[in-house]
């Protein structure tokens, strides 16, 4: 339980926007802070993906079994000009 002085102190490190940002988040337990601003959720590595998602008690820094080498993030082009398109392989004819 938190008491006023202790919030005060809070307030005053962290600044009153980071203050009510951790206020609403405070009901959950597990979250990503992102360094950059262009974040992408698809960066999430599978292993933490698990951890937030509940999937799994331990995170993978303490599970052996989720321990897994760096994998290069792939970008998520969706809604871009850089979305995949599908190639059409019919030859349509129209008559005029």
């Amino acid at each position: 339980m938190s008491t006023l002085p202790r919030t005060l102190s809070n307030l005053r490190k962290v600044g009153i926007k980071d203050y009510f940002k951790q206020m609403l988040y405070i009901v959950r337990t597990r979250w990503v802070e992102y360094a950059k601003h262009d974040y992408d959720a698809a960066q999430v590595d599978p292993g933490w993906h698990a951890w937030l998602a509940y999937m799994v008690d331990k995170p993978p820094t303490q599970d052996g079994l989720l321990q897994t080498k760096a994998r290069s993030a792939i970008p998520n082009y969706t809604g871009t000009r850089s979305a995949f398109k599908t190639y059409n392989t019919l030859y349509l004819v129209y008559d005029s």
